[in-house]
């Protein structure tokens, strides 16, 4: 079953690697590179999975979760 994810990564070179992994076995990603972005994606779209980094600039990451 596919499944809609979330990567909230800001590095880029780990973002590619993460879509291209996960679409491989068929989910569909959308990658972002700030809180910011992933607020404003959230707002829109349902995912069944969130992928992030842990340290994100000047955010507590776990608020990402209370959307």
């Amino acid at each position: 079953m596919a499944a809609l994810i979330l990567a909230l990564l800001e590095e880029h070179t780990n973002a590619r690697q993460v879509k291209a992994c996960l679409e491989e076995c068929g989910h569909e990603v959308f990658v972002v590179d700030t809180y910011v972005k992933a607020l404003a994606l959230l707002r829109d779209q349902k995912v069944d999975l969130i992928i992030s980094d842990v340290h994100l600039e000047m955010v507590a990451t776990y608020s990402i979760f209370c959307v």
